[in-house]
């Protein structure tokens, strides 16, 4: 009876840590594989990863935040041209408590960043070397800056767990590594906010010229500062809340 008891709590406990992943980037019309760490695959772009349950990164300081828990780059990358579009598919193993691709109570933003990979080569290099540069994020979309307000998470899952930017224009062809976050608020009043990066390879193709990004950017470490009052503190379950919400970060490219 004892053990049947336990093994239902762990279930449970595991069904309740389940939280999202990237399964899929579709750039330019073609889909290809990510990566899944409870069927791990590395035919795809997307990094390889050992987050447990689906779970969160909550160290903005650590190694791991570069690109989720010991991310390793792919030994593959996606063509797409300059100015291209790409999908991000997001998606759970558990269908019940996240239904559409995230789950309804990880209310956040979500932010895209793009890194020039040294020496060209985005198969074998130092993840804490790639330098970030922000190129999309979106925030809250409409209502309160609550609970009862409509996020940039709650888009994506009315989406079918799908959220689409484009690579600006300026940038020039070459090897890449995108990083696609998303961000949960609902224990930010307790000071944790929950951060779900996770990063693909990426080839920009065509006319030559543009820029490289080889200047630009900062260390993942440096994207998010303890103390932002858009990610530590903030209350996601206040009654009453401003109708604008500061997204954090650095500024977007371009703008």
């Amino acid at each position: 009876m004892l053990r049947s008891l336990a093994l239902t709590t762990a279930v449970l406990a595991s069904q309740a840590a389940a939280h999202g992943y990237l399964n899929a980037v579709t750039l330019d019309g073609t889909t290809h594989h990510a990566f899944n760490a409870a069927r791990p695959d590395h035919s795809g772009i997307g990094w390889s990863y050992t987050a447990v349950d689906e779970g969160p990164e909550t160290d903005i300081y650590d190694p791991d935040f570069v690109c989720r828990q010991n991310a390793a780059p792919s030994p593959h990358h996606g063509d797409i041209s300059r100015g291209g579009t790409v999908s991000f598919h997001w998606t759970s193993d558990d269908k019940d408590l996240n239904p559409y691709g995230w789950a309804p109570s990880h209310k956040g933003p979500i932010m895209t960043y793009i890194a020039a990979c040294p020496h060209g080569d985005c198969t074998n290099l130092h993840k804490s070397g790639l330098r970030w540069t922000k190129i999309d994020h979106k925030g809250l979309v409409a209502g309160p800056a609550s609970n009862s307000g409509y996020w940039a998470t709650d888009a994506l899952r009315d989406n079918g767990g799908v959220d689409t930017i484009s690579i600006p224009y300026a940038i020039a062809p070459g090897n890449y590594v995108l990083r696609h976050e998303l961000i949960a608020l609902h224990k930010a009043h307790e000071g944790v906010p929950e951060f779900y990066p996770q990063c693909v390879n990426i080839r920009i193709t065509g006319h030559p010229g543009g820029d490289d990004l080889r200047a630009a950017g900062v260390p993942a470490r440096d994207l998010y500062r303890q103390g932002d009052p858009a990610l530590y503190g903030y209350n996601l379950h206040r009654d009453e809340a401003e109708s604008y919400y500061n997204i954090p970060g650095p500024a977007v490219y371009g703008q």
